[in-house]
């Protein structure tokens, strides 16, 4: 039958099957994936993230005995139902994964939004009042509608005036087009936005 003893035995022969040898260094898989029976799966339900925890404990001790090195990154251990499992089977899958970048993104510095975050994650961001994708205080009558946008992230981010009544600012010197970097300060109609390049790629614009 299958039981924790067991599932830990299979991810110590895991980090060692699948680590990678590179030319200085060994690297530890980072996500470990359980496949189980059913029947585990019912028995131990309730205690699941305790286990996980617990053997996410077990890895680090094991990759920390072996000298192996890992991505930057969460060493995670996750569980499965595999219907296909006897009572008594269980296999383990490894990856090693990066962590997803966080993304740039304007955090609102000033106005009713103050404190409030928008992710750039689509190809083009218009910022105005209404229907957009950056909402600004609708009561604020120096905002117009589609007031500006922001093209990106790929070659970098552009921020365009989009005939706005009232202009649109970076770092107090009024824009039509231009490129932002990490730390820019952007005014759209008195409404002062900041910044914040993707993490891992800010541009200081050195």
């Amino acid at each position: 039958m299958v039981d924790p003893a067991k599932i830990a035995r299979h991810l110590s022969r895991a980090v060692k099957r699948d680590s990678a040898q590179l030319v200085y260094r060994v690297l530890a898989p980072n996500r470990f994936t359980v496949h189980l029976p059913q029947r585990f799966m019912d028995q131990w339900r309730y205690l699941l993230p305790q286990l996980q925890s617990e053997f996410v404990e077990h890895l680090q001790k094991q990759i920390a005995r072996l000298e192996l090195e890992m991505l930057p990154g969460e060493l995670k251990v996750e569980f499965q139902t595999d219907p296909t499992l006897g009572p008594s089977r269980l296999r383990v899958e490894t990856a090693f994964k990066r962590p997803d970048p966080k993304p740039a993104k304007l955090l609102a510095l000033s106005g009713r939004d103050r404190g409030r975050r928008f992710a750039l994650v689509g190809p083009v961001t218009v910022i105005g009042r209404g229907d957009v994708d950056v909402d600004l205080d609708p009561e604020q009558p120096a905002i117009s509608r589609r007031h500006a946008q922001i093209v990106g992230p790929n070659g970098g981010f552009v921020i365009q005036d989009l005939n706005s009544l009232s202009g649109t600012f970076v770092n107090a010197r009024p824009v039509t087009q231009g490129r932002l970097h990490h730390g820019d300060e952007i005014n759209i109609g008195g409404v002062i936005l900041g910044f914040s390049a993707a993490a891992g790629r800010e541009d200081t614009g050195a």
